[in-house]
């Protein structure tokens, strides 16, 4: 904005400059407060996030898909009643069709894996629905990386029988997975 001013016989413009901010929101420099302490994004959670993209993967131009695979810690009667699964798989599925994502969800002794699939602007978008969701606790990303094809169809589909998809990689629990064990059930779970 220019001001002008007079003094005698010199014109004399004054320009101040000054930038608008928003008073909430990411653009304001506020920090968003999360559990009292600023909350953290998504891209500095996970340190997996910037990968680069293998060589056998499409030329520039082509739609670039990934894989996020996490775990978490159920928070009271989620994946424990059937009630519970049958919305977040209704509100997922919904969800998931809008935003072109596929998955597959995993409830195994107060556990929760989940593995996305979709493009990078999507997952992230997700990923930070996920977070502040207070259904589950202790989210820990296994595995983010691009891939060459979807190898979930769906989606939003229930792995149906956890236990025994655990006993066949030796694992107790879904909170000691790794994830090339991750990747392991994924593979298991599509030869079915």
């Amino acid at each position: 904005m220019v001001v002008p001013c007079q003094s005698g016989k010199f014109g004399i413009a004054f320009i101040i400059r000054f930038r608008w901010r928003p008073k909430y929101g990411a653009a304001s420099g506020k920090q968003q407060k999360y559990n009292g302490r600023a909350q953290p994004q998504y891209d500095q959670c996970n340190p997996l996030h910037c990968q680069t993209v293998p060589r056998n993967l499409p030329h520039k131009g082509a739609v670039v898909l990934h894989r996020v695979i996490y775990a978490s810690e159920a928070v009271g009667a989620t994946g424990v009643s059937t009630l519970s699964i049958a919305q977040i798989l209704g509100v997922s599925d919904r969800n998931n069709r809008r935003d072109r994502v596929s998955g597959c969800l995993m409830f195994h002794q107060g556990h929760i894996l989940q593995a996305l699939e979709g493009e990078r602007a999507d997952l992230d978008r997700l990923m930070r629905r996920i977070i502040d969701d207070p259904r589950h606790t202790g989210l820990r990303v296994l595995s983010d990386m691009p891939i060459p094809e979807r190898r979930l169809q769906e989606p939003m589909s229930l792995c149906a029988d956890p236990a025994s998809l655990l006993d066949r990689i030796g694992l107790p629990c879904i909170s000691r997975l790794t994830a090339n064990e991750a990747e392991t059930l994924l593979d298991i779970r599509k030869a079915a």
